[in-house]
């Protein structure tokens, strides 16, 4: 298993851990607003390269079971997963909006993401 460490503003030091390969579920990341967010690295992923993003939004299911859908062409196509548990049918649109927006953001700061894909 192969690990990527990233330093987090926020997180007072510490350092955030993402597996390559495997869905990391539920992150809890400071000032985001839908802090249950699971990423999906590629098995080649390199922190020195820009990535593109799939936010994959799903209403009815929890964040991680909707990656496990994407991960094959993840792995085929190079691109970052990423879901959010706050994401739910019972969220009215403008904060689901509002949540989807801010966990785009966070992930923009802690991931090197391809603004142009």
């Amino acid at each position: 298993m192969v690990a990527l460490m990233l330093s987090v503003a926020g997180l007072s030091g510490q350092k955030l851990v993402l597996h390559k390969g495997q869905v990391n579920e539920n992150l809890a990341l400071p000032d985001s607003i839908g802090s249950g967010l699971s990423v999906y690295l590629p098995s080649d992923f390199q922190a020195d390269q820009k990535w593109p993003l799939l936010f994959v939004v799903h209403l009815k299911e929890g964040p991680s079971k909707p990656l496990q859908y994407f991960i094959s062409s993840s792995e085929k196509m190079g691109y970052v997963l990423a879901s959010s548990a706050a994401l739910q049918d019972s969220v009215s649109l403008t904060n689901q909006v509002l949540y989807l927006a801010k966990s785009l953001e966070k992930l923009k700061e802690i991931l090197p993401l391809d603004p142009k894909r």
